[in-house]
């Protein structure tokens, strides 16, 4: 579904929203997730990636097909703080408060939704989008961005891409693993899993860190199973980590 958002004071604004419908899945890394991974990189279950539980997710909601380029931050607040510059390219080097910053001036435009970060839930169950593996079901190499870091982060050659350049995950939504992080609303709670509720969990009360999922370009692939969770300071940028926004009616 495609939106047109428009207030006197900024210019207009289109964004693209994937309806994602009510259901449930199991969350986190399963007892038989292979450690062997597509890059020759390994990795087991991370502790705070266990156990796999159930979830259910009781609301539906729109999320965006896309993460949110330079040119829809441009258009809603003025600048673009992004290091590898590109319209279509997602924007990064944008702290939590940042985005909530971004989310309040689309929520000032009052055209009848509400727009916020994902829960950690909503992420997972979307990114999945049906699928029990841990790449959410499509190949990594046709649906991700990733393995592109050497050396650290700045030094590194690679850089993020346009949006929408690999293949889409079965419900349609593209980039979600790969290409930049994304920030999500939780607050990170290493040992969340072991007492989160069946239904709609949103991440402890409060904490220290705040979550980050999908991985980046910059990632190898063991940082890019749908399950893998980022402890993320939220006064942290950097040029690989951006978002994607839920959309829900007021």
């Amino acid at each position: 579904m495609l939106v047109g958002l428009a207030a006197a004071q900024t210019p207009a604004i289109e964004m693209d929203f994937v309806t994602i419908a009510p259901g449930e899945f199991r969350m986190g890394c399963a007892p038989d997730d292979s450690p062997s991974l597509p890059d020759g990189t390994y990795g087991v279950c991370p502790p705070e990636s266990k156990p796999a539980h159930l979830v259910k997710i009781t609301t539906g909601f729109e999320i965006g097909k896309f993460e949110v380029t330079q040119r829809q931050w441009q258009a809603v607040m003025g600048e673009n703080p992004s290091h590898f510059q590109g319209p279509d390219h997602p924007v990064e080097q944008v702290l939590w408060t940042e985005v909530h910053e971004f989310l309040n001036r689309l929520n000032a435009r009052n055209d009848g939704h509400r727009y916020r970060l994902p829960t950690e839930a909503e992420w997972e169950y979307a990114t999945r989008a049906g699928s029990t593996g841990q790449f959410g079901g499509a190949p990594l190499s046709e649906s991700a961005w990733f393995g592109e870091g050497g050396r650290t982060l700045t030094e590194s050659t690679g850089a993020t891409h346009a949006v929408g350049q690999k293949s889409p995950n079965a419900w349609g939504l593209y980039d979600t693993l790969g290409n930049v992080s994304e920030w999500v609303e939780d607050w990170y709670g290493d040992r969340y899993y072991q007492s989160s509720p069946a239904a709609d969990p949103t991440g402890p009360a409060d904490g220290q860190y705040h979550v980050a999922r999908g991985g980046s370009w910059y990632s190898t692939a063991r940082y890019l199973r749908v399950w893998n969770r980022y402890e993320t300071v939220q006064v942290l940028k950097r040029r690989d980590m951006g978002f994607r926004v839920v959309r829900q009616t007021r």
